[in-house]
């Protein structure tokens, strides 16, 4: 957004207003000033203005060139052309006025969340609520973690998020704590957020914003919905351009390999993995590999070894922040193609399951587990279940 400018250009066009003033009307909007010169308030832009107003009577053949312009813009030598240059010298004035304050007053804008609804703002949200770690870090990531004033228990990262006050967790929220923080927007995770929650906030009379990336793009896109939000969109820009490229290169390194099949471990006992619509299936084929479990007709469920034995999978991925969490549980089933060949690998929670930049650095490490488990050539009997 185009900050107004203080100083010189209002002293600019006071003074070409001043000119005639009272020619000044609404027709003074039919001529119109070149685009080029409509912003910009640094001294050279300023010169430039002030030349265009003296070239336009150049142009027009009320100005001779070399002639001496005094104050009011018109050359002596020809007083039967005063009235004339001075009602176009204001009508300049004024269309350069009306472009100036045009360019420079905040634009409403409106982006439409992830349940289809459609939130309009006339100005960027100053105080932000975040509803879910991965949000908090994505609006770091869009150059606004300064207009952040709440998050929930678990947002810690950037560091700087861990400063934050704490409206409540998965459990729920705090909303006495909520009405004393004063938001202007709330962002709120479509699968990580109660319903009766979010429709509790509106009801109170706060903007929510309801995001749900379900694929790898979401994130580039819900970062630059941020960015015009929040009034930072040059910075959202280039962080989703990034992550875009990292995306794709990583993309095409693994492009026509052969196919793994995995199982993602999110948490041990109970056995819950995510089906084929979660972000997670999204990095495995990013990686050239596919979730054992893509069926599975909710977004996390629960599974039993028995499903697993019959699913098979080459791979077992386990998201957790100790190296060997889980690994050796799945010892118990040596007839596993995964346990036989050692394929058992550990990744990042934070990192897989945050919806952000960060998660390409859990899908380069995913991948290369992964392209080791091709490299593999098992020659070992397959064991038959006891």
């Amino acid at each position: 957004m185009i900050g107004l400018c203080q100083g010189a250009a209002p002293a600019l066009l006071r003074s070409l207003l001043g000119l005639q003033p009272h020619l000044r009307s609404a027709s003074a909007q039919a001529e119109q000033v070149p685009p080029a010169l409509a912003g910009g308030c640094d001294p050279e832009s300023l010169a430039l203005h002030a030349g265009h107003v003296r070239s336009m009577g150049r142009l027009r053949g009320h100005i001779p060139r070399g002639a001496p312009v005094p104050r009011s813009g018109v050359p002596s030598s020809h007083p039967h052309l005063a009235q004339r240059a001075s009602r176009n010298l204001v009508r300049a004035a004024l269309s350069l006025a009306f472009q100036f304050f045009a360019v420079t007053a905040p634009a409403a804008v409106e982006v439409i969340d992830d349940r289809g609804v459609v939130l309009r703002r006339d100005s960027p949200a100053q105080r932000v609520i975040a509803l879910a770690p991965h949000l908090t870090e994505l609006v770091f990531a869009a150059g606004a973690g300064n207009r952040l004033v709440g998050k929930v228990r678990g947002s810690d990262f950037p560091p700087e998020a861990q400063a934050l006050a704490e409206v409540g967790d998965a459990a729920g929220l705090d909303f006495e704590r909520i009405l004393a923080l004063r938001p202007d927007l709330v962002l709120a995770w479509g699968s990580g957020n109660r319903i009766a929650d979010v429709e509790r906030l509106e009801r109170l009379g706060f903007a929510v914003l309801v995001l749900e990336p379900r694929r790898l793009e979401d994130i580039p896109h819900h970062m630059r919905m941020l960015g015009v939000l929040l009034g930072t969109g040059a910075r959202a820009q280039a962080a989703a351009l990034a992550f875009v490229s990292r995306a794709d290169r990583l993309r095409e390194r693994y492009r026509g390999k052969p196919a793994v099949s995995v199982l993602f471990q999110a948490w041990y006992q109970p056995l819950i993995t995510v089906n084929g619509e979660h972000l997670i299936s999204d990095v495995l084929r990013l990686c050239g590999a596919r979730n054992a479990f893509a069926d599975l007709p909710q977004l996390a469920a629960v599974v039993s070894p028995e499903q697993v034995l019959a699913a098979d999978p080459d791979a077992i991925i386990i998201g957790s922040e100790a190296e060997d969490a889980g690994s050796q549980g799945w010892q118990r089933y040596p007839y596993l193609k995964s346990v036989r060949t050692g394929a058992i690998f550990t990744v990042s929670a934070d990192l897989i399951t945050r919806q952000t930049p960060r998660v390409l650095d859990a899908a380069e490490k995913i991948c290369a587990d992964l392209d080791a488990v091709r490299d593999r050539n098992p020659t070992s009997p397959h064991p038959s279940p006891p």
